[in-house]
């Protein structure tokens, strides 16, 4: 068998007379000789994958939970600081005693029970004044008659 050639110029030569090796071939079927007997690491052939390997997703990139809703029910018994219901945006009013934080949620203020009303809120903003809005309030024995 052959060796690889070991300087530049002797490879071009000899890549260049295997072409007219294979080309002489193919001209004359009776006089062919085969390449892989000459340089059988030249002639292999690889094949490519047609589909892309397995162990990628394009899923599983879902957000932490953000645990919003009511905390406590209607009618019952609150304190001070105590969180009424976390929400974004204002799905519930702050009503009698009841503060809001800077992420919407709603808190108590004094002690009392929680009562969920749907009534209409009094704004600065004329088209806003009037709507019905669930707001909720925390009654103790002062606002309880007023409340209802």
């Amino acid at each position: 068998g052959l060796s690889p050639p070991r300087t530049m110029a002797a490879a071009s030569r000899s890549w260049a007379s295997l072409g007219a090796l294979a080309y002489s071939n193919l001209v004359n079927p009776q006089r062919a000789t085969t390449l892989a007997c000459v340089m059988p690491w030249s002639l292999t052939q690889t094949r490519t994958a047609m589909k892309k390997a397995a162990g990628s997703t394009k899923n599983g990139r879902s957000s932490e939970p953000k645990y919003l809703g009511m905390k406590v029910g209607d009618g019952e018994k609150v304190w001070p600081g105590r969180i009424i219901a976390k929400q974004n945006g204002y799905r519930w009013h702050p009503g009698f005693n009841v503060g809001v934080g800077k992420n919407y949620t709603l808190y108590a203020l004094e002690h009392g029970y929680v009562r969920v009303k749907t009534g209409k809120t009094e704004c600065r903003n004329k088209s806003r004044n009037g709507k019905k809005r669930k707001l909720i309030h925390v009654c103790n024995e002062k606002t309880a008659a007023f409340i209802q």
